[in-house]
């Protein structure tokens, strides 16, 4: 009988799970999904594309921080863009923390989260030209346009529980599934 090799995409795999499930977070992992896609569903469930590299559990644990920061999910209603911002801050910080606290934060998970910001502000400032020729005021930047709409308002920072005591580091976690 061959037994399986236990690798480092199925540990990340498993604390992404175990963080859902220790969050009450239902994660369901669906191949329907695009490469690396997932969202959170009204803050109370993740669907995420199946959890198989840096990225994908990146997004994933993005994901479950919408449902679990204290600013995750944020709202103000529709083309509300402070508050989108702030929920999206908070969902990756929230994530970023827990991947250090498991000892891993890649420049593949950095970079990911840099990009998802990237297409935030482009779609913020889609809006924000939509609103413009609406408006016909002239364009202004989006943390300009937030400081107007809110001024003073900066996301909460989110706490980092100790989930895992006895696993520091991916390769603890390996030893210890093994």
């Amino acid at each position: 009988m061959t037994q399986r090799v236990h690798t480092a995409a199925d540990a990340l795999r498993e604390h992404a799970l175990a963080l859902a499930e220790a969050f009450g977070v239902p994660l369901i992992e669906a191949r329907e999904m695009g490469l690396n896609d997932g969202v959170a569903v009204a803050g109370t469930f993740v669907v995420t594309s199946p959890i198989t590299d840096e990225v994908s559990y990146a997004k994933a644990l993005h994901e479950i921080g919408h449902c679990v920061a204290p600013a995750g999910n944020v709202s103000g209603g529709p083309g509300d863009i402070k508050m989108k911002l702030v929920a999206e801050e908070a969902a990756w910080d929230w994530a970023q923390a827990m991947a250090e606290q498991f000892g891993v934060w890649t420049p593949a998970m950095e970079s990911t989260r840099r990009g998802a910001f990237g297409t935030y502000e482009a779609e913020l400032k889609r809006r924000l030209d939509a609103i413009d020729e609406r408006r016909g005021h002239p364009s202004e930047s989006v943390s300009a346009f937030a400081d107007r709409i809110a001024p003073g308002l900066e996301p909460p920072t989110p706490p980092r529980p100790k989930l895992f005591h006895t696993c520091e580091t991916v390769a603890d976690f390996l030893k210890r599934r093994r």
